[in-house]
């Protein structure tokens, strides 16, 4: 691909950060997919506890079904 000693003079210079970029934003989306996820599947593990404990914590029961839970990980 030309990469090789740093050059890239097969691209023109836009394309090639371009390029780079097109992966960043998927990786990007990735990363903020994964984390929704991960709130959801949290939020569902915080609903298993009762009203007292979520108090403890500072969150109530509405406030985790407002954000969407999920019982399962995958």
């Amino acid at each position: 691909l030309g990469f090789a000693g740093g050059q890239n003079n097969h691209l023109p210079k836009g394309d090639y950060l371009m390029s780079g970029n097109i992966f960043q934003n998927a990786f990007d989306r990735l990363v903020s997919a994964r984390e929704r996820q991960v709130r959801r599947y949290v939020n569902g593990a915080l609903l298993a506890m009762d009203d007292a404990q979520l108090k403890s914590i500072g969150r109530t029961r509405e406030e985790l079904q407002r954000e969407g839970a999920q019982a399962y990980f995958f």
